[in-house]
């Protein structure tokens, strides 16, 4: 941080103008617009899978958030979510159990499904594995 400091005392003059720039003619706010059409869309196909999905449909449960880019899923007691996240990395899907986040309940009942990166037809298909790993 001290070396930082002593040869950057006053910013990237050319790197702040270039981002004023973006800023006054509005670039970054019409990317923010169409990167949360994109995310909104993509958690909107992977809820609307989930919920299609009876077998899911009965050992999951979610709230769809106003944003962000991962949902969380809570199981149903008595569902072991370590083990469901084996079965379903042999099949090939990776999901993020709680218990790498922390948090009692979270820990025990609840996974991370990431739908950022993913196009519907990979969230389609993710939505399969992990309806078939249960």
């Amino acid at each position: 941080m001290e070396a930082r400091a002593t040869v950057d005392r006053q910013g990237e003059p050319a790197l702040e103008r270039a981002v004023a720039e973006l800023l006054e003619d509005g670039e970054l706010q019409r990317h923010a617009l169409k990167a949360r059409r994109v995310y909104e869309g993509r958690r909107d196909h992977l809820v609307s899978r989930l919920r299609t999905q009876r077998h899911l449909r009965e050992l999951l449960e979610f709230d769809v958030p106003s944003g962000g880019l991962a949902l969380w899923l809570r199981a149903r007691d008595g569902i072991d979510v370590e083990a469901w996240s084996r079965r379903a990395a042999a099949q090939g899907l990776l999901f993020t159990p709680g218990s790498a986040h922390g948090g009692e309940r979270l820990a025990r009942q609840g996974f991370r499904a990431g739908y950022a990166a993913l196009e519907p037809r990979e969230l389609d298909a993710a939505v399969t594995l992990l309806g078939k790993s249960a």
